[in-house]
């Protein structure tokens, strides 16, 4: 992956504890700050890890740290401005009241907060390259202790490489930023996601399309295993070496995997968390999904459909089409010819439940005035599997107007074998 070198300055401040009447001593805390990837260069989704440890010797109740619960707080300063300008989490956001806790000597709470773009000021937080300057307030210490914690540091935000343009243009998107906050499943941005990745497979850019538009997909379709094995070739394309989300990756894979009936896979992808992600907490995720899944009888396995062309497509069109020709007709002991020599019957239909279902028919079309006939539509063809599945409808048609009735049926065959099987005809 190209990547133009830069340097980063990150500049630690001391603590700066500010006083506000505390009621009592005030505990040791250590607030600090860092951002991910290093070297960031303009449009790249940006995370700010803030880090609070107990520096002493009793545990303190505070509260948890985020910003969507508000006890966390980061502002912004450019080498332009003189002015700090707070970043607003999406309008959207739930605002949580934080659960109390108590940290013990040596423990650390942990927020990772996603800078990429400013809400309130509709832009991004980082639109140019240039010197920042990133600050983090701690506000979630209990009433009684009145105390507020703050840390900064510089960053440094490069321009984009020429080579690298394209994805910076895509990722400074409203479209995309929306996407990539959860605020929105836009089909069109998720196919911007595909596009690029596509055409651009080596770029910097690469693995955060894959990731985002594999997220995206599950959202807008995990109930369908079709979209959901989507998903699964996406998030797939994230699972590169250095990536910053390769684990969360991973894990989403993982269960999606699960989901699809996958089960060795899906262990398969939680063990790489485990091993190669030790001490994280995505670690942790993987290895609670994997304890849970090993209680679990492993769901059936999904099997993709693809799409089929060529011989197969036209067998099952000719005798369709023949069956057409013989109903066209009201030629019964046709239409029962050929649904005798062309298909294997099962519970889903049978030949004496068929004539009769066919002389009412008939005998509906010929109350009919007008020019009558029958459309079909083969919607689909797909190899499942070992078998060749295709789904028709048959629609009559009085004087070329579409009809719901008589004889409107969608029709499912299956080809285990030599012969198709009728699995479905229902009347629509």
């Amino acid at each position: 992956m190209n990547r133009k070198q830069c340097s980063i300055v990150l500049i630690m401040f001391g603590m700066i504890l500010v006083s506000a009447n505390a009621f009592s001593a005030d505990p040791d805390m250590l607030l600090t700050l860092s951002i991910e990837p290093a070297n960031p260069i303009v449009g790249e989704p940006v995370t700010a890890r803030a880090e609070l440890v107990n520096q002493s010797t009793a545990a303190f109740s505070v509260y948890d740290m985020s910003r969507r619960s508000q006890t966390l707080a980061v502002f912004v300063q450019s080498e332009k401005s003189d002015e700090f300008r707070r970043i607003y989490m999406p309008y959207n956001a739930t605002i949580t009241f934080p659960p109390q806790k108590n940290v013990f000597p040596g423990e650390v709470l942990v927020s990772e907060e996603l800078l990429l773009f400013d809400f309130k000021a509709n832009n991004l937080v980082f639109p140019d390259a240039g010197t920042y300057t990133v600050r983090a307030v701690y506000y979630g210490l209990s009433a009684e202790y009145q105390n507020t914690w703050m840390t900064q540091i510089d960053v440094l935000i490069s321009s984009a490489p020429v080579w690298e343009a394209a994805g910076s243009l895509l990722f400074s998107q409203k479209d995309t930023v929306d996407l990539i906050y959860d605020y929105s499943e836009s089909t069109t941005t998720i196919q911007n996601l595909k596009n690029f990745l596509t055409s651009n497979p080596s770029s910097l850019f690469a693995p955060y399309s894959a990731y985002y538009a594999g997220q995206a997909l599950a959202q807008k379709g995990r109930a369908s295993p079709e979209v959901l094995n989507e998903s699964v070739d996406y998030i797939t394309q994230a699972d590169v070496p250095g990536f910053r989300f390769r684990a969360k990756a991973l894990v989403s894979r993982g269960q999606w995997q699960w989901e699809l009936g996958r089960s060795t896979a899906a262990f398969s992808s939680l063990d790489q968390v485990i091993t190669d992600f030790p001490g994280t907490k995505e670690a942790e995720e993987a290895l609670y999904y994997k304890t849970f899944y090993e209680t679990q009888t492993p769901l059936p396995l999904y099997q993709e459909k693809i799409s089929v062309e060529g011989a197969d497509r036209v067998d099952i069109e000719t005798l369709i089409h023949n069956y057409i020709n013989a109903f066209q007709t009201m030629n019964l002991n046709g239409c029962l010819d050929r649904l005798t020599n062309d298909f294997v019957y099962n519970s889903a239909i049978d030949k004496t439940g068929m004539a009769a279902v066919l002389q009412t028919d008939f005998s509906s079309i010929a109350a009919l005035s007008g020019a009558f006939s029958m459309d079909r539509d083969i919607q689909s063809v797909d190899q499942i599997g070992d078998k060749i599945e295709a789904v028709i409808e048959i629609t009559p048609v009085l004087d070329g107007v579409p009809m719901d009735d008589p004889a409107r049926v969608k029709l499912k065959v299956v080809k285990p074998a030599a012969q198709w099987l009728i699995s479905k005809w229902e009347r629509m």
